[in-house]
């Protein structure tokens, strides 16, 4: 009883160890992406602040060129609207070419394909091993301790089962 507590120890210290990797290897090829991620984000925001600011501009010049048109002799607001369109214009212009930036930079991210494809690889082998110590359990359970001897007339290595040979639940036979 011992050695499967000894066993489910080790199991558990490796899955602790199996994950902590993992877990570093996500960070790894994670963290770059979410430096340009934040640096499209910025970017876009700027881009916001930007329309938003040409938006106010465009707006104000839209007033004063109605006024214009009601001017009777296109007088100093006339050359005003002029003045806040050209203004409007030069944020609109700023706005789509941080916001092109922007886009661009979070279009450039990649999943973390290596992460994925070792997560599913560690959870086969995970789940191989706890279907392959089952079966060791089981066996020890039901044939007894596996123990490795020398036949002392041949010299050979051979495997024995010491200890109380048993059925395990639902068995009609030792395997």
């Amino acid at each position: 009883m011992a050695d499967i507590e000894a066993a489910l120890q080790q199991i558990s210290a490796d899955i602790r160890t199996i994950v902590r990797g993992e877990i570093e290897l996500a960070k790894a090829e994670v963290v770059p992406g979410a430096k340009k991620a934040g640096l499209g984000a910025a970017l876009l925001a700027g881009a916001g602040v930007f329309g938003l600011i040409a938006l106010n501009v465009l707006l104000l010049s839209l007033g004063f060129a109605f006024t214009a048109l009601f001017w009777s002799n296109f007088g100093p607001v006339a050359a005003f609207a002029l003045g806040f369109l050209c203004a409007a214009g030069v944020y609109l212009l700023l706005a789509a070419v941080l916001a092109l930036v922007g886009l661009l930079n979070i279009k450039k991210l990649k999943t973390p394909q290596a992460a994925l494809a070792e997560g599913e690889k560690s959870v086969d082998v995970l789940t191989n091993a706890i279907g392959s110590g089952l079966a060791k359990v089981r066996m020890i359970a039901t044939r007894g301790k596996k123990v490795i001897t020398q036949d002392p007339t041949t010299g050979q290595i051979v495997t024995v089962y010491a200890g109380p040979r048993r059925l395990a639940d639902g068995d009609d036979d030792l395997p």
